[in-house]
């Protein structure tokens, strides 16, 4: 007894009907869908902490000094709750472990100057915090050409900083460090890391028309207002109006996901028995 002819499905190269490509076709949609969900809750997750970030910075100018956090604190100091927290410290410079961080700035390419300044306070000392004076070019590289710092005990206000990641390593040839890393500077100047804060300040607080100048300057892409005989370093380059585009970001990945999504129901569908075979009882020797 002879079989019944079978009907052959032919395979269009442009859409794949076989099962083996619809298989990874679905899994490919599916690995797009789930990575472009998992970005859009990271989004989601980087709004709110920069909208409370944003919080926190808004009430800045109604918020006094307070001492910096000692090595007993050093655990919980966190970004998310500490950044940019107004700080006072009492100490002593330590000028010649000065460390310079390559920088590119509103005033242009040059270096930051991260100073250590040791702190004795109670029980806890000696222990030293890193200080970024401020911005000089490549003219006042040399410490002689600066404003030389004060060789007795000094009061420092600024804004506590998380320590930078590195990158491209720890230290450029012929250009000093490549990040504010606070335990590369520490370890490049001699400091026992484990006596040094977690954290670095920048030194000074600008106002709100400072603040506002600076905005204008960096969006223009134009050297802030800064008087001719200014000192060197040049401070108050801590710039306090962030952009926050997490919102768009998470839509736009939670949009992709949908249609990743869609384009996987659609691939399912195709490869259903009563989808994929529709038409064939219509073929010839059927």
């Amino acid at each position: 007894m002879s079989r019944p002819p079978t009907a052959s499905v032919p395979t269009d190269p442009a859409h794949p009907r076989s099962g083996l490509a619809r298989t990874i076709a679905l899994g490919l949609c599916l690995l797009i869908a789930s990575t472009c969900g998992a970005l859009s809750v990271w989004q989601w997750q980087r709004l709110q902490w920069k909208q409370a970030l944003l919080a926190r910075i808004a009430a800045l100018p109604q918020q006094a000094e307070t001492a910096a956090p000692g090595p007993a604190a050093w655990p919980d100091v966190r970004r998310d709750s500490h950044e940019y927290a107004p700080l006072a410290l009492d100490g002593h410079w330590e000028p010649a472990r000065e460390q310079l961080v390559v920088a590119s700035t509103v005033l242009g390419r040059g270096h930051w100057v991260m100073t250590p300044l040791r702190i004795e306070r109670g029980a806890q000392g000696p222990w030293w915090i890193w200080v970024n004076r401020g911005f000089v070019d490549d003219a006042h590289r040399t410490p002689a050409l600066r404003r030389p710092l004060p060789a007795g005990p000094v009061r420092v206000v600024g804004l506590l900083r998380a320590s930078e990641r590195p990158w491209l390593g720890t230290a450029l040839p012929g250009m000093g460090q490549a990040s504010r890393d606070v335990a590369a500077l520490a370890t490049a100047a001699g400091l026992d890391t484990l006596r040094v804060a977690p954290y670095f300040v920048d030194l000074g607080r600008t106002d709100a028309r400072q603040q506002a100048a600076l905005a204008a300057a960096v969006e223009a892409g134009l050297p802030p207002p800064v008087a001719a005989d200014a000192p060197w370093p040049r401070t108050g380059l801590t710039l306090l109006k962030l952009p926050n585009n997490h919102l768009s970001y998470a839509l736009t990945w939670a949009t992709l996901a949908a249609g990743a999504l869609l384009a996987a129901g659609l691939v399912w569908r195709s490869g259903r028995p009563g989808q994929a075979d529709a038409g064939d009882d219509e073929r010839p020797g059927r």
